[in-house]
């Protein structure tokens, strides 16, 4: 069925037609939306369009004229060029009850041809440069920015966060069944994250430069809980190193549901000693290689379709310049806390929730070598010092922040998405 109104002239006419169900549906209203990219109606394909739609059960006049590729042939929509979705039923709903989504091809910029409403009148238009709708009558179809275009569409098809008010506190804070990722895993806060998701019922995979440690981690997590931990050899600084720890988390674990990026380093150089090299290995390490953990994660959680957490560690160095020396450190963390923004907006149609953490100083065996700098530096007790201003009179230790990892990773934490949890003893609030 050709829903009511649609203008069959061949600029104006693509028809995918839905598997018919139970319930019956009324014509479409139809209402102009703005113009896509390639790029963003295989998105569309991906999470909209029934993925099961076999290129076979596709209507005859929609026998392809141009190449198509995987998703393009599962949503019936040729590839190249821009196209214009319409059908304000089905994108509001995305309902099985849906039956008939209508593709207009975008029509070029100048054309004032109209396609014709459900009432016979012509369709609501665009005014230019606006990308508002304005009313009735002629004008042009422009376009929205590519952003509000594509975050629109995917509010519309996203995974909402379920309701877990039912479920017991043990039920909540449980991880049994998943599988989780942890960077830097092999000692500190990773190592402590790790065993904390391990208590709690997760299979991990402990990914870290030092292949020795991550492996005895591994091996002590697995024998203390009698879940599945592996540990392997990671480099954060590599996409293939990464892609290839996610992967090997899916083909051994069974899926990958929770990715830490714990991975960080903490150098000390006075800015104008500062090299082009000294900042880019910090920003490599801190920030491209959460980046890349997050957008290798976020592939394979939205391609499982099952949601999934992904948490980055920050630092309170993310919200003030913690002293001198550490230009590129505070940079690194602050951009840390953007990015996690960004992917939880992102990532959040897909059911993957993106959080941050930012702990005050914590006793790591990294901090413990610097205390013997600090030592042979005549510094004495600084640390010592540090910690008494802390509010709560102490720095932390890494099971300070492994417990509020684990519950970021939990459903307690289940409508949560885009913040940074601050693990500071108070620090940030003098």
């Amino acid at each position: 069925m050709v829903a009511r109104g649609v203008d069959q002239r061949p600029w104006a006419r693509q028809v995918l037609r839905l598997p018919r169900t139970t319930c019956s549906t009324t014509a479409a209203t139809l209402m102009t939306v703005p113009l896509l990219s390639v790029a963003q109606v295989r998105i569309l394909a991906e999470q909209v369009i029934q993925p099961s739609l076999a290129p076979d059960s596709l209507p005859a006049d929609l026998a392809p004229s141009t190449p198509f590729d995987q998703h393009s042939i599962r949503a019936g929509l040729p590839d190249p060029g821009p196209f214009q979705l319409a059908d304000l039923r089905f994108w509001r709903r995305l309902q099985p009850t849906v039956r008939a989504c209508v593709v207009r091809e975008a029509r070029p910029k100048g054309d004032s041809r109209l396609c014709r409403g459900r009432s016979g009148g012509p369709m609501l238009s665009q005014h230019r440069g606006t990308g508002r709708v304005i009313g009735r009558g002629r004008g042009e179809l422009t376009q929205r920015p590519r952003l509000g275009v594509l975050a629109a569409l995917q509010r519309r098809s996203a995974m909402s966060a379920p309701d877990v008010s039912s479920r017991t506190i043990a039920q909540l804070i449980s991880l049994e069944g998943r599988t989780a990722v942890v960077t830097g895993g092999a000692r500190g806060i990773g190592r402590a994250i790790a065993t904390r998701f391990a208590e709690a019922g997760a299979n991990v995979l402990i990914g870290d430069v030092d292949k020795t440690g991550a492996e005895e981690s591994a091996e002590t997590i697995a024998r203390e809980f009698g879940h599945q931990a592996i540990g392997v050899e990671l480099d954060v600084t590599n996409g293939t190193s990464i892609a290839a720890a996610a992967d090997r988390a899916v083909r051994e674990l069974g899926g990958l549901d929770i990715w830490v990026n714990n991975a960080g380093i903490y150098p000390s150089t006075p800015l104008l000693e500062m090299t082009d090299q000294d900042w880019d290995k910090v920003l490599d390490v801190n920030l491209r290689g959460t980046f890349i953990g997050a957008r290798e994660a976020g592939r394979r959680m939205a391609e499982a379709g099952r949601g999934g957490v992904i948490i980055n560690l920050a630092s309170t160095a993310g919200y003030r310049a913690a002293g001198p020396g550490i230009a590129h450190y505070v940079s690194s963390k602050h951009a840390v806390r953007g990015l996690t923004k960004s992917l939880a907006v992102e990532f959040g149609p897909r059911g993957i929730r993106v959080l941050a953490l930012a702990p005050t100083l914590i006793e790591t065996p990294g901090i413990e070598e610097g205390r013997a700098a600090f030592q042979s530096a005549g510094l004495g007790d600084m640390l010592e010092q540090m910690a008494q201003r802390e509010p709560l009179g102490r720095v932390g230790v890494p099971d300070d922040v492994a417990r509020v990892a684990l519950f970021c990773a939990s459903d307690l934490a289940m409508l949560m998405t885009g913040s940074t949890l601050l693990v500071d003893a108070g620090d940030v609030a003098l």
